[in-house]
């Protein structure tokens, strides 16, 4: 296993002059995508590979990505994540070929990163609501872990497309504090959740308490929250969290997210 960091600004991937090692990243090794040196697509068809991969400035992709089993994508201060516009764009997979995998991101304000992974299948990804305090030793601080419906007692479910809503403009999108974004004009999308967690704190990690709080703290803070469900991968606020049974050993809640894009 190598760290690997890029070596130079809008290298390709499958370039080994872009990486410290002089070697193309596989799924052995961590890369960084350092702040300064943005890396681009490969010049052919071959997969992005690796085992982890911290963003702290921008990938720029075409491809298909695999990561290793237990592998992450954490978009960090500075980093983002963005498909390369085509005249007759196909659908694109990140995946595991066996296990789990996490898609990750840092806090960060103000925040003007891209999460741009549109037309894009998820597999073998956990489902996670995440905004990382840091990633030293505590890799999963600031991150919600879910499951599907039937998978367990901490699930997600009913992730649909993103919808946009109206436009604004400035005065209209101030919000509460600073938890908005304010640009000039643009549109606001929104995506809504299920969540299912259990009411009993538990003796292990997750506990469930931390959930809870989390989530409660994520409503009224200025730092995005990035939702990677099954179909969709989504960077924007909480806008609210609708408990709808209070009764019973788990709590149950709607999560809408919404994200102002300049326009």
């Amino acid at each position: 296993m190598a760290t690997i960091s890029s070596n130079a600004a809008n290298g390709r991937w499958n370039s080994g002059s872009t990486w410290s090692t002089g070697s193309v990243p596989t799924l052995n090794d961590d890369v960084t995508i350092v702040s300064g040196r943005p890396v681009i697509e490969p010049s052919d068809s071959s997969e992005m590979k690796f085992k982890t991969l911290t963003l702290r400035d921008q990938l720029t992709f075409d491809n298909d990505i695999q990561t290793a089993a237990g592998g992450s994508i954490v978009i960090a201060a500075g980093g983002s994540i963005v498909r390369k516009q085509a005249a007759y764009p196909v659908q694109r997979r990140f995946y595991s070929a066996s296990g789990a995998w996490s898609f990750l991101m840092n806090y960060q304000y103000p925040d003007t990163r891209r999460v741009d992974v549109g037309g894009v299948r998820l597999e073998r990804n956990y489902m996670t609501l995440s905004c990382l305090v840091n990633g030293g030793n505590y890799p999963y601080a600031g991150s919600l872990y879910f499951g599907d419906q039937a998978a367990g007692e901490y699930w997600m479910s009913e992730i649909g497309k993103p919808s946009c809503g109206k436009r604004v403009i400035d005065a209209a999108n101030q919000g509460v504090g600073r938890n908005y974004s304010k640009p000039s004009h643009g549109v606001v999308r929104h995506i809504s959740v299920k969540l299912k967690f259990p009411k009993e704190a538990g003796d292990s990690v997750p506990y469930s308490y931390d959930y809870g709080e989390t989530l409660r703290r994520w409503a009224q803070s200025p730092y995005p929250v990035l939702l990677a469900g099954r179909y969709n991968v989504f960077k924007g606020h909480i806008e609210s969290i609708n408990y709808q049974d209070v009764k019973g050993n788990y709590h149950s809640c709607q999560v809408s997210l919404v994200e102002a894009l300049d326009g």
